[in-house]
């Protein structure tokens, strides 16, 4: 049915132009050869304005509300061109009729659309939707689930469509995350994060009491949604996510710095900024978009943000679904330059195996220096030094076609193709 629809829309759009033309023709005698040109220019100078509109405004609205604000725009310029020109119009009744119908559509959607959309949304995630908006970048849904009367709901964020963390074990997560790039760095004053809107690798960083922190994020509405209260229909939806995060966007020594990280990272560089250690916490490599956050080139901007007895540590995607994506990526930032880069992993119940990659500038890696402490630096309420060790083991022969895996450049693709071919074998579709 979509394809159908596709192919209808495709067949009307590839009409209009020449089908204006021919009206042009008819009613003020201009020529084809002569007219066309005029139709073309205002064609795209309509499209640059109708891109420009969805954008800015109607990829923040919700689907329904914009889809309705569109088809409202589009009868009321029909209905303009009937009035105007009905004297040359056939069966202009039939077309009058045809608009008020459609109006009367579209107060019924405009009315209940968003109930709809809700409804439809519970139906593709097994939870609960508690909420669910679009940012201008993305769409992000809450959903809830009860498992115990007893205790506290789990929530989970989604991304389009993509789970990005669920309460009930985000903390292997993050702690995986931030727990050895910290202990392996020599000092703590100075952190860089790139991503994490969520602000939960941001809670696990502040336990270690940095004198600054400067995060870099591109959608303003993600971490908006994650700093202050959100109140819809007079109940605060991201209450527990709030305390989930610790308010630690709320804290006076976090920086956030709103922009693309590729681009904003040349700010710091030109300040000549340097950080004891940096987190990566971006989404996988899942769309085209993304690529160049996994690039040598960024991780070659990182390494002279990094200072050389830091560490940086990036999530680096499923080493047992996408293992090729994930080698890719180690190879990609001990192409940048790091003189030492190991990967790890751990089993998080709501992502299945997960993996991280761990660099460092000088000296020694930060396997070895994790592998020095006697006791653990901090207690975060959920690593243990033999936990962290052990996810620097990987089963034998892992690592024998590491040889063939391609690193990544900005314009290569290679990581996203790695990454696609990967989910799409893991999940039957090869």
């Amino acid at each position: 049915l979509p394809y159908l629809f596709g192919f209808f829309l495709g067949f009307l759009l590839g009409m209009e132009i020449p089908l204006m033309a021919r009206i042009r023709e008819h009613y003020y005698g201009q020529s084809l050869k002569h007219n066309t040109g005029t139709i073309y220019g205002a064609d795209y100078i309509g499209a640059g304005i109708g891109a420009t509109i969805f954008v800015i405004w109607l990829l923040t609205m919700e689907a329904t509300t914009a889809a309705v604000a569109a088809a409202s725009a589009n009868v009321v310029a029909g209905l303009l061109f009937l009035f105007r020109y009905r004297q040359h119009i056939r069966w202009s009744g039939l077309l009058l009729s045809g608009h008020i119908l459609a109006a009367v559509v579209i107060v019924i959607v405009g009315i209940n659309g968003s109930r709809w959309e809700a409804s439809l949304e519970d139906m593709l995630y097994k939870d609960k939707v508690v909420h669910s908006m679009h940012t201008r970048y993305q769409h992000v849904v809450i959903t809830e689930r009860i498992m115990d009367p007893s205790k506290a709901p789990v929530y989970a964020l989604h991304i389009n469509g993509h789970t990005q963390f669920s309460s009930f074990d985000e903390q292997i997560y993050h702690s995986m995350l931030v727990y050895p790039a910290m202990a392996a760095s020599a000092r703590h004053d100075s952190i860089l994060v790139i991503g994490g809107g969520d602000g939960l690798a941001l809670r696990d960083i502040l336990k270690w009491n940095p004198k600054r922190v400067v995060l870099l994020d591109l959608d303003k509405g993600m971490v908006d949604f994650f700093t202050h209260p959100y109140e819809k229909n007079g109940v605060v939806v991201n209450e527990a996510l709030l305390k989930l995060n610790e308010r630690s966007f709320s804290d006076e020594r976090v920086d956030v710095r709103i922009g693309d990280a590729f681009l904003s990272v040349d700010a710091l560089l030109a300040k000549q900024e340097v950080f004891d250690t940096i987190i990566v916490d971006l989404p996988d490599p899942n769309h085209p978009d993304l690529n160049k956050l996994y690039s040598s080139r960024f991780y070659a901007k990182l390494k002279h943000l990094l200072s050389g007895d830091g560490a940086i540590a990036v999530q680096s995607t499923s080493p047992y679904h996408a293992p090729e994506a994930f080698m890719s990526i180690g190879k990609t930032m001990k192409h940048a330059g790091f003189a030492n880069v190991d990967q790890y992993h751990a089993n998080v119940p709501s992502f299945g195996e997960w993996g991280w990659s761990i660099a460092t500038s000088n000296g020694s890696s930060a396997k070895r220096r994790l592998a020095r402490l006697t006791q653990m630096p901090l207690d975060d309420g959920w690593m243990t030094r033999e936990v962290m060790l052990g996810a620097f083991a990987f089963y034998k022969g892992f690592y024998d076609d590491v040889g063939q895996i391609n690193i990544n450049r900005i314009n290569s693709n290679v990581l996203y193709e790695y990454h696609r071919l990967g989910w799409a074998r893991e999940n039957g579709i090869l």
